[in-house]
């Protein structure tokens, strides 16, 4: 490009340049890299610290009673007409059995069509009150 010499080893045209110069070139293309490597990993560690203030650990007994997430694109149970005014959250619901360390089975009712094992992320710790009554009828 405007008729100025290229520095890279492809683009040598003389034998001698290659054999000057190789191994200079060759030990500044290798501090260039671990430089790279090491902005990358500080960046990564960075932004692993950020994530992992965020999560929060949960665990729950079998016959505890959790509420669930919503994503009202996805789930089967009617919220009303607006999604985006739509509750969270719905429950309380049973579990039924806990699948390792971070899936749940939980007890629906017979009308929402959907898997029953849901992420520990996407359950909410429910106090249970006897008097708390649900009617889950389809409207």
């Amino acid at each position: 490009m405007y008729r100025i010499k290229c520095h890279t080893p492809l683009i040598w045209s003389q034998s001698e340049d290659i054999l000057l110069l190789g191994p200079d070139v060759l030990l500044e293309m290798e501090k260039i890299v671990r430089r790279i490597q090491h902005i990358i990993k500080t960046t990564h560690d960075r932004y692993k610290s950020y994530a992992n203030k965020k999560i929060t650990h949960r665990e729950f007994k079998i016959w505890d009673h959790v509420y669930l997430r919503l994503n009202t694109r996805k789930f089967t149970l009617r919220t009303g007409t607006y999604p985006k005014l739509a509750q969270r959250f719905c429950g309380p619901f049973k579990i039924l059995d806990r699948i390792g360390p971070i899936a749940y089975q939980l007890g629906l009712p017979s009308h929402i069509k959907v898997n029953n094992f849901f992420y520990v992320s996407l359950l909410k710790k429910y106090v249970h009150d006897s008097s708390h009554i649900i009617d889950w009828k389809v409207t």
